[in-house]
């Protein structure tokens, strides 16, 4: 096993990314509840996760319908991604 295999991961980053990656995946974005039934997640981290990806700009919830979309500091970080392959 290499000795990256032994570092352990940070769980709350793996639930992040989880999240970031159910969210993306969405043509139109999705509600905390629905978040939380794709993800075998307690819904306490969810909604801290949630909560601190929107103060940073990588995710904005629509006032209206309540959905979580990415934000533009996500796309940003994609789009230079893209262009760096």
């Amino acid at each position: 096993m290499s000795d990256a295999m032994k570092t352990p991961s940070v769980p709350a980053l793996e639930r992040g990314l989880r999240i970031l990656e159910c969210i993306a995946s969405s043509r139109t974005g999705l509600t905390f509840s629905q978040i939380a039934r794709s993800l075998a997640v307690p819904k306490s981290s969810i909604h801290s996760l949630l909560l601190t990806f929107e103060r940073a700009g990588y995710l904005h919830r629509s006032e209206t319908t309540g959905k979580y979309i990415c934000g533009m500091k996500l796309v940003h970080i994609a789009n230079a991604a893209a262009e760096g392959i």
